[in-house]
């Protein structure tokens, strides 16, 4: 993984210098609102799903059709 060398802002995460930098993939954010990310990717990168998002977000992976969404309290994705 990557680490920031200067202040880095990704997807509206700020990342200080020495921070690691999340490598995403194929996942792109498609929709934002407060939080509340929507995502859309290949399920290859499903670890790659970020845990900074809010309850209410979900990630939808192309290549298998599975819907994932944010269980905030548990800071994990669950398939539905």
């Amino acid at each position: 993984m990557a680490k920031a060398t200067h202040r880095t802002v990704i997807d509206g995460q700020v990342y200080n210098v020495g921070d690691d930098l999340p490598e995403y993939g194929s996942l792109k954010i498609v929709a934002r609102l407060d939080g509340i990310v929507e995502i859309e990717g290949n399920s290859s990168d499903i670890a790659k799903l970020p845990t900074w998002v809010k309850q209410g977000s979900q990630a939808y992976f192309v290549d298998t059709q599975a819907l994932y969404k944010f269980d905030e309290a548990n800071k994990t994705w669950v398939e539905q």
